[in-house]
């Protein structure tokens, strides 16, 4: 008796491809690619920079509750300015009980765009400043390492200025927690530091972007973003750290998130995790997330 002909399915074909495919790529030399500045800073102005303070807004902010303030502050030696909005509840005597939060944006927002998005998490508890990156929004310059860090500290200074004797809380969402995690040792009021979707350094980022078929690249990162590390920066602080992540975040996944708990927990921080049926950009509008700030910022 002739046995029957064998015949491949249509799901066995499709895999059987890519396992060959797969065992060719693995017989190749290795490849590199290197995670730059570029790649993290994602600079983008927006259709008119503002060349004056009066020119200076953020959508939504006659809508909003508190009063708004711009004003654009030097921060690199090229004379690049820095443009910053104060969205503030504080008259009286409240300026001298109301924190000062300072939130540092994701790498793919401005002022002029989120700004208003960013200070509604925080309006009920205490003052907000956000402000544009180098390269973002009406900032102008480039986006390069050295910037970010010189912008960081320009912005910590007009902070402690802002601030005077009331506390700070520095809040960073995805990128802005590496740049809040930064101003940290220069800002004594810092009585709070919040991360939100975000992570402890860029090697883990890194990671969490590589596809897993491309298990034969190697991924590097550039020597300028290598420092970037958030338990490291807040080395000496004592005060409550908060960790936020969302358990459906396809950027900064929340493994991440993890990771900076447990380093932060490590070296002896005062700190909690809290995650949420969230994406990337939504974990403010989860369940529970207007609670857990407000017990944060209750015990300040």
């Amino acid at each position: 008796m002739n046995s029957p002909a064998m015949t491949s399915s249509p799901v066995s074909r499709p895999l059987r491809a890519l396992a060959a495919a797969l065992l060719v790529l693995a017989t190749l030399p290795a490849c590199s690619w290197t995670l730059g500045e570029q790649d993290m800073f994602r600079p983008h102005e927006t259709a008119h920079v503002a060349s004056t303070e009066s020119e200076l807004y953020i959508q939504g902010e006659d809508g909003i509750d508190a009063a708004v303030e711009h004003g654009f502050i030097d921060y690199n030696a090229t004379g690049d300015r820095l443009a910053w909005t104060l969205v503030s509840r504080s008259t009286g005597t409240a300026k001298t009980r109301r924190p000062l939060v300072v939130m540092c944006g994701g790498n793919a927002s401005d002022r002029y765009s989120g700004g208003i998005a960013y200070a509604r998490k925080a309006i009920a508890h205490g003052d907000v400043l956000v402000f544009d990156y180098p390269g973002t929004g009406d900032t102008r310059g480039k986006a390069t390492t050295a910037n970010f860090e010189a912008a960081a500290q320009a912005i910590a200074g007009l902070a402690g200025e802002m601030a005077g004797d009331r506390a700070i809380v520095l809040w960073g969402h995805s990128l802005g927690g590496f740049v809040c995690a930064d101003m940290a040792s220069s800002l004594p009021q810092t009585a709070g530091v919040i991360f939100e979707a975000s992570a402890r350094n860029v090697d883990g980022i890194a990671e969490a972007w590589k596809p897993w078929y491309l298990f034969f690249i190697d991924l590097r990162v550039d020597d300028d973003l290598a420092g970037f590390d958030n338990v490291a920066a807040l080395e000496g602080f004592s005060g409550p750290v908060l960790v936020l992540a969302g358990s459906r975040d396809r950027v900064l996944p929340a493994a991440l998130s993890q990771a900076l708990y447990d380093g932060l927990e490590a070296a002896g921080h005062d700190v909690a995790m809290a995650t949420f049926s969230a994406g990337h950009n939504t974990l403010s509008l989860a369940d529970g997330f207007d609670a857990l700030i407000a017990q944060f910022f209750s015990v300040l």
